[in-house]
């Protein structure tokens, strides 16, 4: 399947997107609490998790997932609890986004 051209962002080409980036990899690497396996897991390039943090933090966006957080989960970097532990970042549930700027026709209003 094609995608429309600038239906991906370009984040490793922006300087304060790998900035923030940057600075997720640091924290969860110093992190204490995730097994070094999820921490692997979490710094593959081949996801998106941390790119979708450092953009949002960059840029002040919402992350929206159906990731629930598990404060106590240690084998898996859950990006609503990243989001907690790096600060200034908001995620919400699709339910949540739905409605906070939905009607009940879900004509969507940002």
């Amino acid at each position: 399947m094609n995608m429309p051209a600038g239906f991906f962002l370009d984040d490793t080409g922006d300087v304060a997107v790998m900035k923030e980036y940057g600075s997720i990899m640091t924290w969860a690497n110093k992190d204490t609490h995730y097994n070094d396996s999820a921490k692997v897991k979490f710094a593959d390039i081949k996801r998106a998790d941390a790119f979708l943090l450092a953009y949002a933090k960059a840029y002040g966006h919402e992350i929206v997932t159906q990731e629930k957080a598990n404060p106590e989960k240690k084998s898996n970097i859950p990006i609503p609890d990243a989001a907690n532990k790096i600060g200034k970042i908001n995620t919400l549930t699709i339910y949540e986004l739905l409605t906070k700027h939905a009607k009940p026709t879900f004509l969507f209003k940002p």
